[in-house]
């Protein structure tokens, strides 16, 4: 490996994650909306990227949880991996609003970060309300 001190080599593989994270989402929502018609007169894209950076950091510690798995089984970690991303999805509202889940599974999902990210783009996208304006 070069000689590269630790801090300059995780901050530098965090902030590509971020650049990465932003674009992938902006080139997303570029596709969806030109396949569904998705009207974006009122979106507000500065509060979108800003939760989205903001959102990032909480990912960031469940990534390296995450990444921490293969490691320890490397037979079983990659499958665990993907269980605890589709979880993830799961109690985050991805599929369903939180709400119409049943009570425990709302409980956790108060819990996860991507409830709350998905809940500030959405408010950003469809409703065009900016970060301090989101509940």
């Amino acid at each position: 490996m070069a000689p590269v001190r630790r801090a300059s080599h995780l901050l530098s593989t965090c902030g590509y994650a971020f650049l990465y994270g932003i674009l992938r989402s902006g080139l997303i929502l570029i596709v969806v909306s030109i396949f569904f018609d998705l009207n974006q007169g009122r979106a507000n894209f500065f509060s979108a990227a800003g939760i989205l950076a903001v959102s990032s950091f909480s990912f960031v510690g469940l990534g390296i949880v995450a990444a921490v798995l293969p490691l320890i089984s490397p037979e079983k970690g990659v499958q665990v991996v993907h269980i605890f991303q589709a979880l993830l999805l799961m109690f985050s509202g991805v599929y369903y609003e939180i709400d119409v889940l049943p009570l425990w599974m709302q409980l956790v999902g108060k819990l996860s970060p991507a409830t709350y990210a998905l809940r500030g783009m959405r408010a950003s996208i469809v409703e065009g309300r900016d970060m301090p304006e989101m509940k």
